[in-house]
């Protein structure tokens, strides 16, 4: 894996985890083992776990606003259906 990818993984397997079990049940050792990856490299990039859960927040927002953009442009689904879509998402 390059180091992108690792901190990509990192963050993928996080997110889905901390979307699981929440922020406070989501251990290092948990996101650790589940992405196979060594402690040290966590700490390659990223300072603590808080620094950690905000990129994992960020690519959580960046995922939800790409997919209602999605929702939102496509033309071929009635207004009202677009909304509760959205609604439902967020």
């Amino acid at each position: 894996m390059t180091a992108r990818s690792t901190r990509d993984h990192l963050i993928d397997v996080g997110l889905d985890l901390m979307h699981r079990h929440g922020f406070n049940a989501t251990g290092l050792t948990g996101i650790l083992r589940a992405a196979d990856v060594p402690k040290g490299s966590f700490y390659h990039f990223f300072g603590s776990k808080e620094e950690f859960a905000a990129a994992a927040l960020e690519r959580y927002a960046a995922q939800k606003a790409e997919h209602s953009a999605s929702v939102l442009s496509d033309a071929t689904t009635s207004p009202l259906k677009r909304r509760s879509t959205i609604s439902a998402i967020w």
